[in-house]
Parts: structure tokens; sequence; C-alpha cells
């Protein structure tokens, strides 16, 4: 097993990984009040908008636990990273969607980029914390995400009604800028990582 070493602000780490995951959340319900709009828009069909919907939870779905299996090998913070800019040009991708296959595809790599950030946070409080104090932080982390699932489509209605569907996404790009400044002094002295973690490369196929 990996030697894991505390970050030197723990709490910082805490609203670091906070911020991935109201991110996340947030995407995860905002869409189910831009959808009207979506299908106005670029002319989609009932089935298509479904994609549109569940092309993003299929993906986190299927990834999450090779996510995990990657921030276990390359170490909390330099996966964290890499999730946060694939999240980030992925939303890119949305939010400048001229085609349907755009949309889908954009909403695929989001997925992607969530399933390697959520196991992240997680893993990066156990890493930052005393045993005794997990408990509290995870609360922490479980409300953040409780509140960004509940506001998501507050959210995605306000943007779709007063600018457009597109800052839906648009949106994300501060927010995750943000979190990407943020990681660098917050997540440093992390452990790199482990060597001898098997992925399941078939079952991540199925």
């Amino acid at each position: 097993a990996a030697t894991f070493v505390s970050p030197p602000h723990p709490w910082g780490a805490l609203v670091t990984a906070c911020i991935a995951l109201f991110l996340i959340a947030v995407n995860t319900t905002a869409i189910n009040t831009a959808v009207s709009a979506i299908a106005d828009e670029l002319t989609l069909s009932s089935t298509t908008l479904a994609w549109a919907l569940n092309a993003y939870l299929l993906a986190v779905a299927a990834f999450v636990v090779l996510g995990g299996q990657l921030g276990d090998v390359l170490g909390r913070k330099r996966i964290f990273v890499v999730g946060m800019v694939l999240y980030t040009l992925a939303a890119i991708v949305v939010a400048t969607s001229g085609t349907a296959f755009q949309l889908i595809g954009g909403r695929a790599l989001q997925g992607m980029g969530a399933a390697i950030l959520m196991p992240a946070t997680m893993a990066i409080l156990h890493d930052a914390f005393p045993k005794e104090k997990q408990g509290l932080v995870l609360g922490i982390w479980g409300a953040v995400g409780g509140v960004a699932f509940a506001v998501g489509p507050l959210i995605g209605g306000v943007f779709t009604d007063a600018i457009s569907w597109r800052w839906v996404w648009w949106s994300n790009v501060p927010v995750a800028i943000l979190a990407l400044l943020l990681a660098r002094p917050m997540l440093r002295g992390l452990a790199p990582g482990k060597k001898g973690v098997r992925f399941d490369v078939a079952g991540i196929g199925l």
C-alpha cells in the first residue's frame, strides 16, 4: 500500500474537492431544465434527446471504478487535474454544440471526466484527514453534493431563460479554473500513487 502524506492545508483540500463535486452534481441535474431549449435549437428527436441525457450517466457508471483505480496508480492530485481538464474541455464541446453528435459526444466525455473526479474527491479527503475527522469531512462533502443536485435544475433554468442553455456549460469553465488553481497548493503533499493495481479492462468494456 502507498504511504499517504497529508497536504499542508487539509481544509483547503476539502474546499477544492467540494468545488469539483459541486460542479459535477450541478451538471448532472441542470440539463433537465434546459432540454426543451436544446431540442428546439438543435432540432432533436425525443430519442436523440434521451441520449443527450443518458450518455453522461452511462459514462459515469462505466468508468467510475476505473477512475478510482487511476487515482490509486497515478496519485490523487494528478488524476484530479486530469479529470478536471477533461471535464472542462467536454463542457466547451457541449456549449459549442451545433449537432446532436457533438452534443452527445461532449456529454459522454463529461461523464468520463466526472467518473475520474468523483472518486478522487472522496479519496483526497480520506488521505488529507485523520480517521477521527473523516466522518465530519465526508458529511460536509455529502452535504455539498446534495445541495448541488438540488439546485442544479434551478441553475439550469436561470441560465436557459436569462441567457442561453449553452451557458449551463460555459459557466463550468471559471469554476473549473478555480479548482485547478487551488489544486496545486492545496493538494500538494498527497502520495504520488502506488504500483501493482490490476485494471479490469474487460469489465470496463462490458
